[in-house]
């Protein structure tokens, strides 16, 4: 039944795409320096107003090499090194938001290549309203076992779906994500103490009544 609805559901569409607010981008980064270009180019692509913040390590010394050299060539980019809490993808994010001057922030996976319909309707929903909104990772299998982890995970996402009509939870994850920086200031953020802070955080979430919404 889910699996239908999602091919039958196709893209979503928005009425209005003016006035889409300002966003800050976050890529947390720890030695994947050789593909910090990818989802800095896709996100570099789009037409927004948005600044892009590199989330670094500190002990990660040619990724602060590669996001240098980008800030330095690229007007809308920066970077923040991770002195707060090290070695926490949590950590770094929560350390780069704290320097955002958007009410708007998305955080993505360093090798994704953003999706410009996800971030133009996701902006449109929070300008309408919405917390967060949730989008999905689609791997591009490029082999057969590539293959079968993308499905493992189509049944995951189709598992998860249950779940929500179940319960209300939603995940509010720490890639693929778009949230006002209110929510994040309400939830005191992602914690670093945790294994699985995208789930600790949307948990938090589900218990402070923050509306979640996935775009899949």
């Amino acid at each position: 039944i889910f699996l239908m609805r999602d091919f039958f559901n196709g893209e979503i569409e928005i009425d209005d795409s003016s006035d889409l607010p300002a966003f800050t981008a976050i890529i947390p980064v720890y030695n994947e320096h050789h593909v910090l270009e990818k989802s800095v180019r896709s996100l570099r692509d789009l037409d927004h107003d948005l600044k892009i913040i590199v989330a670094c390590e500190q002990d990660d010394k040619q990724t602060i090499s590669k996001a240098r050299e980008m800030s330095e060539d690229l007007d809308n980019v920066s970077f923040t090194v991770n002195t707060s809490q090290p070695g926490s993808k949590a950590g770094a994010i929560n350390d780069a938001v704290k320097q955002i001057e958007n009410k708007v922030f998305g955080v993505f996976d360093v090798d994704e290549e953003i999706n410009p319909g996800f971030v133009t309707r996701a902006l449109a929903w929070i300008r309408d309203g919405q917390e967060v909104v949730q989008g999905r990772a689609v791997p591009e299998p490029e082999g057969f076992f590539e293959s079968l982890v993308f499905f493992e995970q189509y049944l995951a996402h189709l598992n998860f779906q249950l779940v929500y009509l179940l319960t209300g939870y939603r995940l509010a994850g720490s890639r693929t994500t778009i949230m006002k920086k209110s929510v994040w200031e309400k939830t005191g953020g992602y914690n670093d103490q945790v294994l699985t802070e995208d789930y600790h955080f949307s948990f938090k979430c589900y218990r402070k009544h923050i509306d979640v919404a996935p775009m899949m």
